[in-house]
C-alpha cells in the first residue's frame, strides 16, 4: 500500500536530508519587521529551508487565528511549499464519529496533507478515520506519544 507521507519522508531522508522538520508558525507578534506580511515571512522560511528540510509542519492553529485571511494564509503557504517536501498538518485533531471523518476531510482533501498531528488527549478515545477516498491510501495520521499517567499509592 503506498503511503504518500512516508514515501516523500523516506526520499527526503534518503537523499542525505537531516530529520528536520519545520514549523511554519506565523504569529503575527513575532514577525521579523522586514517582512511586510506573514506570507512573505513563511516563503522566505520555506526558502531558506527547502534544501534542508525533511518536513513542513504548519500549525492550523495560527492561521485560523487570523480568520478568513488565515485560511487564505495557509493555502498560499502550503502552494509554497515544493511539492517533494512532505507536509505534516499539526492540527491536533481527534473527536467522535462525523466529527472525525469532517477533520479528515478537511486536512486531507481540503487542505491536501501529507499527514496530521492527533491530540494525545484524544487519542486513545477518539475515532481515527482513514484518511477519505481518493487520498486514502495516501496519507497518514500522527499522534504523538502519550505520557505515562503516574500511578496512586494508598
Amino acid at each position: 500500500v503506498m503511503n504518500r507521507f512516508l514515501d516523500k519522508l523516506t526520499a527526503r531522508l534518503s537523499a542525505g536530508r537531516a530529520p528536520l522538520c519545520i514549523g511554519l508558525d506565523p504569529h503575527p507578534a513575532r514577525k521579523p519587521a522586514r517582512y511586510p506580511d506573514l506570507l512573505s515571512w513563511n516563503r522566505a522560511i520555506i526558502a531558506a529551508t527547502a534544501d534542508l528540510a525533511a518536513a513542513y509542519k504548519p500549525n492550523i492553529a495560527f492561521y485560523e487565528a487570523l480568520g478568513r485571511e488565515g485560511c487564505d494564509l495557509l493555502a498560499a503557504t502550503l502552494r509554497a511549499i515544493p511539492p517533494e517536501v512532505p507536509v505534516i498538518l499539526d492540527a491536533k485533531r481527534g473527536d467522535i464519529g462525523s466529527t472525525a471523518e469532517a477533520y479528515a476531510r478537511a486536512c486531507f482533501q481540503v487542505w491536501d496533507a501529507d499527514a496530521v498531528t492527533l491530540s494525545p488527549t484524544w487519542a486513545a478515545t477518539a475515532s481515527v478515520p482513514s484518511p477519505p477516498t481518493p487520498t486514502a491510501t495516501s496519507s497518514s495520521w500522527l499522534t504523538p506519544p502519550i505520557p505515562a499517567r503516574p500511578k496512586c499509592r494508598a
